[in-house]
């Protein structure tokens, strides 16, 4: 009997046991599942590639890795360049938002190779109204021990709608007015994008933007259009395809009697999962971040590619790729603290901009700050005393498909 119930306790005991081993292993599972499905719910680095045609393969060339808050908003973005072998860190931007998630200042910061130190290089600031718009937004240069005024952009709203903006640009006591922003709408839509420059004491029409629309109100292309005194003649446009989800899957730019700069970009999505339930680089910052160019993104973003029109073979050849990843950042065991290898000076500048580097240039590609491709150059010098002062994003691709970015100040 006594054996009986020792042996039934050991019984007992061991199931009791296991009953606890199973209740940890499975606490332990649900553990490491749960923080599985926090990093698949973040997008948290950005991997880009450019295909290489003599060994028809991809390889690196650039990457992002993204941190956020409590709140999913985007809280850092770090740039690295891909050495061929390590990431070579670059540049980053820290964002800071008030307590509506609002952006209220964005830090663009460079790394210096030297200290192995981040540097405070350029920042914008927000400011808002009562009911949460943005009404202005200052960008400023870090010199010296002071950070400079570059140029001020102020927004017009007209019963709650936005309709306009305008920039002005510093002088170095003052800002003077440079450009304004007309919006024109049909219902909600956006259906002109109109720009005009000061000169002398007037505004004068430059460019203007027309954005067409299907039944659903969704953009299906934009016509970009120039004045040259007397008319508007169309220089390019973009024509968008979307699925049934709403997501732009295909952007397809056309250059009016120039083929050959023609390009596409493909989105990859899995649409059983809605961006919206994700953190991303993505969401709207201000209230009018897509404003000029809607966001295409309604359903998990998981690769972009971007193909070149080549002219001879009249078809379209890849040219980069972008995979974003959701459950994983760039190895910080390959990441290098190296220098730039292009050289831009000067730097403001007013006249032409001089690039120098090891490399032979491919392409030269300058835009706006909102984003417009103003020029495109295969120069290692570039002129840009007709365009408008204010800063601007150049971009560097050498003959292997690397590219370099900088800013660049047009005063």
């Amino acid at each position: 009997m006594g054996y009986h119930i020792h042996t039934q306790f050991k019984l007992v005991l061991k199931n009791a046991l296991n009953q606890f081993i199973m209740k940890k292993f499975t606490f332990i599972i649900l553990f490491l599942f749960s923080l599985s499905l926090v990093a698949q719910n973040q997008l948290l680095s950005a991997v880009e590639e450019y295909y290489d045609t003599t060994t028809s393969s991809w390889t690196n060339n650039s990457g992002n890795n993204y941190t956020y808050d409590t709140n999913g908003n985007l809280l850092s973005q770090e740039y690295f360049f891909w050495n061929s072998s390590s990431w070579q860190p670059n540049f980053k931007t820290i964002y800071t938002y008030n307590a509506n998630s609002l952006a209220t200042m964005t830090l663009e910061q460079t790394y210096n190779s030297t200290t192995g130190q981040y540097e405070d290089n350029y920042r914008a600031i927000y400011s808002y109204n009562s009911f949460n718009q943005l009404i202005s937004q200052v960008f400023e240069e870090y010199i010296g021990s002071t950070w400079v005024p570059i140029d001020r952009f102020t927004v017009t709203y007209t019963n709650g709608v936005f309709t306009a903006a305008v920039i002005e640009n510093w002088n170095g006591s003052q800002y003077d007015l440079g450009e304004r922003f007309t919006l024109t709408y049909n219902g909600s839509n956006i259906t002109q994008f109109l720009i005009e420059y000061w000169v002398g004491s007037q505004w004068i029409l430059g460019e203007r933007d027309l954005i067409n629309y299907n039944s659903s109100n969704q953009r299906t292309n934009r016509i970009y259009e120039e004045w040259d005194g007397t008319t508007w003649s169309e220089t390019d446009r973009e024509t968008y395809t979307l699925d049934t989800f709403g997501n732009r899957i295909s952007t397809l730019s056309s250059f009016i009697g120039n083929p050959s700069q023609d390009y596409k970009i493909d989105l990859n999505f899995d649409t059983s999962i809605q961006f919206s339930t994700l953190d991303h680089p993505f969401k709207d910052k201000t209230g009018i971040d897509f404003i000029y160019d809607e966001s295409p993104y309604v359903s998990k973003v998981l690769t972009s590619t971007e193909s070149q029109y080549d002219s001879a073979a009249m078809t379209f050849s890849p040219n980069y790729r972008t995979t974003f990843n959701y459950n994983s950042t760039l190895s910080n065991s390959d990441i290098v603290l190296e220098t730039i290898p292009f050289k831009v000076y000067p730097n403001p500048t007013s006249e032409f901009v001089f690039i120098e580097g090891p490399e032979l240039i491919h392409t030269v590609e300058l835009f706006d700050m909102m984003g417009r491709k103003v020029m495109e150059s295969t120069n290692e010098r570039i002129s840009i005393h007709h365009l408008p002062t204010g800063l601007y994003n150049l971009m560097i691709v050498d003959v292997n498909g690397l590219k370099s970015d900088f800013k660049i100040i047009k005063n």
